[in-house]
C-alpha cells in the first residue's frame, strides 16, 4: 500500500479525536477503522460511479472518474479487504 507510517498515524489521532469528541464510547481502533475504510471504496465504485448515465455528467468527466475510484480500489487493496470478511479472494476480473 502507498500509505506513509506517517500519514496512517495522523489519520489514527485525527480519528481517535473526533470519535471521542462526538461522543463515541469505544471507537474503533486504528486498524480496524483502516479496514473499514479501504472497504468503504467498493461503494464508491458499485454505487457512486459505475451506474451513473454518461449523459448526466460528459464522457470525460465519468472516464476520469472511474479511473480515479478504480486506481483507489487497487491502492487500497479494497478486494482482499472485502475477502478477509469470509475468507474468499474477489476479483473485478
Amino acid at each position: 500500500m502507498a500509505e506513509s507510517s506517517g500519514k496512517r498515524s495522523m489519520s489514527s489521532i485525527a480519528h481517535a479525536t473526533t470519535a471521542s469528541s462526538v461522543g463515541v464510547a469505544q471507537p474503533p481502533d486504528f486498524e480496524q477503522a483502516w479496514t473499514d475504510y479501504r472497504r468503504t471504496c467498493a461503494w464508491n465504485v458499485y454505487i457512486g460511479w459505475l451506474p451513473v448515465e454518461v449523459d448526466n455528467y460528459g464522457w470525460e468527466i465519468c472516464e476520469l472518474a472511474h479511473l480515479r475510484v478504480m486506481t483507489a480500489y487497487e491502492d487500497l487493496e479494497t478486494a482482499q479487504a472485502i475477502a478477509a470478511l469470509d475468507g474468499k479472494r474477489l476479483s473485478l476480473g
